[in-house]
């Protein structure tokens, strides 16, 4: 029975925190906490998923917790290695996070390299990373830093 309340108790959290985080994109930031609450709880329970991580460190970037969004991230591109969407998305938050420094202090290279990371593990999946609209949408961002010099051709 012990299994059974603890696997309640993840549902739960899990149905807590994907609603909460559903709200807070649809702008009710206040609700915020209580998807970081619940999927914090879940992954310290030792029961998290993929979907778990993913939506937390959504809800770290969405809350500006940038630096939180990126180690979680990049601890999934370990945990995860064949997901594209994780390096795709820690791309963004370095995008995001470069974009709050000081021009000379830039450095987007590190932004280009998990792009060009997603790219690749879509072709070895035999998708064409062309066909996904999370790629099409940085290789846009990657094609205006080139463009703006910020990035090396």
């Amino acid at each position: 029975t012990e299994n059974r309340v603890g696997n309640q108790k993840i549902f739960w959290l899990r149905k807590i925190g994907e609603l909460s985080l559903q709200c807070a994109m649809d702008g009710q930031e206040e609700l915020l906490d209580t998807a970081w609450g619940a999927y914090e709880q879940i992954r310290q329970s030792g029961y998290a998923q993929f979907n778990d991580l993913y939506n937390l460190a959504a809800a770290y970037e969405l809350g500006e917790r940038l630096e939180d969004s990126r180690r979680l991230l990049e601890e999934m591109t370990v945990r995860y290695p064949q997901e594209y969407q994780v390096p795709l998305r820690l791309a963004y938050v370095i995008y995001l996070t470069e974009n709050k420094k000081s021009v000379r202090l830039q450095d987007y290279t590190a932004v280009d390299k998990y792009y060009q990371q997603a790219r690749s593990l879509l072709s070895e999946a035999g998708q064409d990373p062309d066909g996904d609209s999370g790629i099409v949408q940085m290789g846009e961002i990657i094609r205006q830093l080139k463009e703006q010099g910020k990035l090396s051709q």
